[in-house]
């Protein structure tokens, strides 16, 4: 599906990345490309493939699932791990997360919009495990002003949000910083 159709106005609005979504009709995700695993989320909903040409996709297993605190998910792969496109990465019992979660939309995201730039879409159709969902290209680099690339600023502060500084929060706070 289309991001626009995922039923959250971070994902939906393109604010975590751009990509496509898929409404999982089976049991388990599957790695989009060739690639390397750089993190699991604890929660085992969320992980991040580096592909081969250095994008990183962030497969994101339905909406507010983080709060399930990784029931329901087993990880078949951990940080670190190589993946070939179509490799089993989670899987899950969609009947028990259809009835905990708001909806099981899931996106896959290229979360560096200011180096890749998804090119072509397939979505808005059905899929099957190693069907094509986009197609990405590295975007050619951007010179940086002087007076700015030394520029820096700190500040501290203490987030109370019941599951850190994670989907929503982070995108707002990546949006005000740009």
């Amino acid at each position: 599906m289309p991001l626009a159709e995922v039923p959250d106005p971070v994902f939906a609005g393109g604010l975590m990345g751009d990509g496509a979504a898929i409404d999982p009709v089976g049991s388990s995700l599957h790695a989009p490309c060739d690639g390397t695993i750089v993190s699991i989320h604890a929660a085992r909903h969320a992980m991040v493939v580096r592909a081969q040409n250095g994008a990183e996709i962030l497969l994101h297993l339905g909406i507010d699932t983080v709060a399930l605190g990784g029931d329901r998910f087993v990880a078949h792969v951990a940080a670190g791990q190589s993946v070939r496109a179509g490799e089993r990465l989670i899987s899950f019992d969609l009947d028990r997360l259809l009835a905990a979660a708001p909806s099981m939309a899931t996106p896959m995201l290229v979360t560096d919009p200011d180096a890749f730039a998804v090119v072509e879409r397939h979505d808005g159709c059905g899929v099957e495990v190693g069907d094509p969902l986009f197609v990405i290209e590295p975007r050619p680099a951007r010179a940086t002003a002087s007076s700015r690339s030394d520029a820096t600023s700190e500040r501290y502060l203490t987030v109370s949000l019941p599951h850190g500084i994670h989907a929503r929060p982070a995108a707002r706070i990546a949006a005000a910083a740009r």
